[in-house]
């Protein structure tokens, strides 16, 4: 899919092909090769900055060449194969940067540029500015979905108190994935905002200010992924301990209750054989009998008692 904008302190799509060439923004979502060759060979654009572009395993970098400077960066989406909010992916987009144009290109759609025009479409006056404008935009979507992130992982720890299941684990294996995602996708762009700052897209102090700005923010969604991470790598373990213990106190228990029955067992087995036994002309064997094995009981049951295995 390709969309064309023109970008001229406000952004106007623009819907009809005989005026495409007064675009100087083009959005593409998931195109096929024609439209890559296409835009490749109109705009002069290297063919390479559009192909790694839409390579799911491509890491963030920054390169400069031909008076093109590339930006691939990661942005945070959710996983629409698994529904509740548990788990997000990071998809790279491309930035290319030319003197006269702009191109955004990446695997799916993403709403960047609808999310830049609603919240700062007034505030960016060039092509530069929407860039940065865009970098500010995937760095608080990191922070709102860390947000997100976050209340999971308070709902399953409220759960998981109250019922160890293995859902509840699985939950938080989910959420655990989703932050190692983040993690490693924002460290990427953290080294590509720094590079940034030599010059590469900022040509005066304010734009160098916004940048560090947009840098401070992306370190501050850094630092609450890391932390949530370790958190949920604290709880899963910790959860995973208190079923194990809750497993052994079962077990425990059993064998506590296997030794108690044993004593009864052991009494009748002996009184039942037939050969001559203690008690056995009394007229009250059988309630002596009895007697013996509920004090065997209750003797056994006091000393686990006393030992704590109950």
């Amino acid at each position: 899919m390709l969309r064309y904008y023109r970008l001229n302190g406000h952004v106007k799509e623009i819907k009809n092909s005989a005026e495409y060439k007064e675009a100087n923004l083009i959005k593409m979502v998931d195109p096929q090769y024609e439209d890559i060759y296409k835009i490749s060979k109109k705009e002069r654009i290297i063919h390479e900055y559009l192909k790694d572009s839409l390579d799911k395993n491509e890491i963030p970098r920054l390169e400069n060449y031909k008076n093109q400077l590339f930006l691939l960066i990661r942005v945070p989406t959710e996983d629409d194969n698994k529904p509740g909010n548990l788990t997000f992916k990071t998809t790279p987009m491309g930035i290319i940067l030319t003197p006269e144009k702009l191109i955004l290109i990446a695997s799916e759609d993403m709403n960047i540029i609808d999310v830049v025009i609603n919240n700062y479409g007034k505030k960016f006056e060039s092509i530069r500015s929407f860039v940065m404008m865009v970098l500010l935009a995937t760095t608080k979507r990191y922070l709102k979905y860390l947000k997100t992130l976050n209340i999971n992982i308070i709902r399953a720890e409220a759960r998981l108190r109250k019922t160890q299941s293995n859902q509840e684990l699985i939950n938080l294996m989910e959420i655990e994935k989703s932050l190692v995602y983040f993690t490693t996708s924002l460290k990427g762009n953290q080294m590509v905002m720094e590079r940034l700052l030599s010059g590469k897209l900022s040509e005066n102090d304010e734009e160098k200010e916004f940048i560090r700005d947009v840098i401070i923010e992306n370190n501050q969604a850094l630092e609450m992924s890391q932390l949530y991470n370790n958190i949920v790598d604290s709880l899963t373990s910790a959860f995973s301990s208190i079923i194990s213990n809750n497993l052994n106190i079962v077990m425990k228990a059993l064998a506590a209750l296997t030794i108690i029955l044993n004593f009864p067992m052991l009494v009748s087995s002996v009184y039942g054989m037939n050969v001559p036994l203690p008690f056995q002309n009394q007229k009250y064997a059988f309630i002596i009998v009895i007697a013996i094995s509920i004090i065997l009981t209750m003797l056994s049951t006091w000393y686990l008692i006393k030992r704590k295995w109950f």
